[in-house]
C-alpha cells in the first residue's frame, strides 16, 4: 500500500481556486464519456474520491501553459 497522502475535492478546491462542483462535474462528465479537462483517476475510498498528489502535479504540469483548451474553472462561469 502508498503511503503518499491522499486529497479530497475540498483540498484540491482550496489549493486552486476553484469550485468542489467543478470539480465534480469535471469527474462525472469522465465517467460519462463527456468533454472534460480533469484528466487525474480518483482513488475511490468506498464511495468517497481522493486524490494523489504525484498525479495532482502531473496534471498541473501537463496543463501549464495550455490556454488553447482552458475551461472555466470558478463556479461554472467564463
Amino acid at each position: 500500500m502508498s503511503s503518499e497522502r491522499l486529497y479530497a475535492d475540498a483540498d484540491l478546491s482550496l489549493a486552486f481556486r476553484i469550485s468542489r462542483s467543478w470539480i465534480r462535474k469535471q469527474r462525472m462528465y469522465r465517467r460519462q464519456g463527456l468533454p472534460h479537462c480533469l484528466t487525474i483517476d480518483p482513488v475511490m475510498i468506498g464511495s468517497v474520491p481522493r486524490y494523489k498528489l504525484s498525479e495532482v502535479q502531473a496534471w498541473l504540469d501537463s496543463r501549464s501553459g495550455d490556454s488553447s483548451t482552458a475551461q472555466p474553472i470558478v463556479g461554472g462561469r467564463p
